[in-house]
């Protein structure tokens, strides 16, 4: 019974804490990310405050300082990236040894982890023709 109890708590507050991020406009956003950049008050308790996590204020701010006010809005559908575009970017990170967020920032990339898959799937790539060059030099 208790764990019954304590289940429903945790289904409530995650329904409670979805509801609050949905609502968020992109005026509540932007007024989030002033109260943070104006100092005096942390990542966290600005967080708290609206009802998200700290990493979703980062990614406000993120989005914020690419494409202005216009980055707080909901994209209706998410950006498509070309092949060259992504092949640009990943040799940007290594070539140059730009931090993720400088490369998201010059190629207007929304999202870190989106980089971060594209360097995975780069480096994957490397390793796996690698190993069919060594196999190649056996035979």
């Amino acid at each position: 019974m208790a764990e019954e109890i304590e289940g429903e708590r945790r289904c409530m507050k995650m329904n409670r804490i979805w509801r609050d991020k949905v609502m968020l406009t992109q005026e509540k956003k932007l007024e989030a990310i002033n109260i943070y950049m104006k100092g005096g008050r942390s990542l966290r308790s600005v967080a708290k405050q609206y009802g998200v996590h700290h990493s979703t204020i980062e990614k406000w701010l993120h989005n914020y300082q690419l494409f202005g006010a216009e980055g707080l809005k909901r994209p209706e559908q998410n950006r498509q990236y070309t092949e060259e575009e992504k092949q640009e970017a990943v040799v940007c990170f290594f070539a140059e040894a730009e931090t993720l967020y400088n490369v998201c920032k010059k190629y207007k990339i929304r999202s870190i982890s989106l980089l971060q898959n594209w360097i995975q799937k780069y480096e994957q790539e490397f390793i796996n023709s690698g190993n069919a060059d060594e196999k190649d030099q056996e035979n």
